[in-house]
């Protein structure tokens, strides 16, 4: 069975969120860059924007991002690296039509 939940992760400070940056687009996880990409950014520096929108909506302090993870079950997948990536579209459309940086 797949699983998609979100994660409860204690993120109180900006070097929080781009400690999980770092970690979740490491080169080798995301053959180098080409499985990682945004919605709601105008260039590809997610990190400086995501800290332009946090100060201008005075949200610097408390929870500063919220992590979803889908793991898709190993037993008769056949899910390629696009597929997998289409998934990801299609959770991160609904959260950037409630109005999130994704």
């Amino acid at each position: 069975m797949s699983i998609v939940k979100s994660i409860n992760v204690k993120s109180s400070s900006f070097d929080d969120l781009i400690k999980i940056h770092n970690y979740l687009a490491d080169d080798l996880k995301t053959d180098y860059g080409q499985y990682i990409d945004g919605l709601g950014f105008f260039s590809d520096d997610y990190i400086s924007e995501l800290n332009a929108v946090k100060i201008a909506n005075q949200k610097t302090t408390g929870s500063q991002f919220e992590q979803i993870t889908v793991s898709a079950s190993p037993v008769g997948n056949s899910l390629t690296d696009e597929d997998y990536m289409d998934m990801g579209y299609d959770i991160a459309r609904y959260y950037f039509e409630q109005g999130h940086q994704i």
